[in-house]
């Protein structure tokens, strides 16, 4: 079951980042890469958006894989000892792609 759920977080995951490299999202408050780099102007909205929604996309293939490289050879582990290896896949993969997309939109507001 804690694979199923790890799967379905990862797709819901390029599920969100999909419209952002379409550029489908509007400037908003609630959906999207919400820092003030992005919200200064639709350009950087878009631009940030953009490459926030590729770096979620290719973080949530890293977390898909890893969960199945898990999946498989994890067997023998406890549901708890399961579950908390998945918690930390998710939390690196969502820092990491948050990290690097900051790092990005700072770079090209200066």
């Amino acid at each position: 079951m804690i694979f199923i759920t790890s799967v379905i977080c990862a797709l819901l995951f390029i599920g969100l980042a999909i419209p952002m490299v379409q550029k489908k999202i509007e400037p908003n408050y609630t959906y999207g890469v919400r820092i003030d780099e992005a919200l200064s102007s639709k350009e950087a909205w878009y631009e940030i958006n953009y490459y926030g929604g590729w770096a979620m996309i290719v973080s949530s293939i890293i977390m898909l894989v890893a969960n199945i490289i898990l999946y498989i050879t994890g067997k023998r582990l406890s549901d708890m000892a399961y579950t908390g290896i998945f918690v930390a896949i998710l939390l690196v993969c969502v820092l990491t792609s948050s990290y690097i997309t900051s790092v990005y939109a700072s770079q090209i507001t200066q």
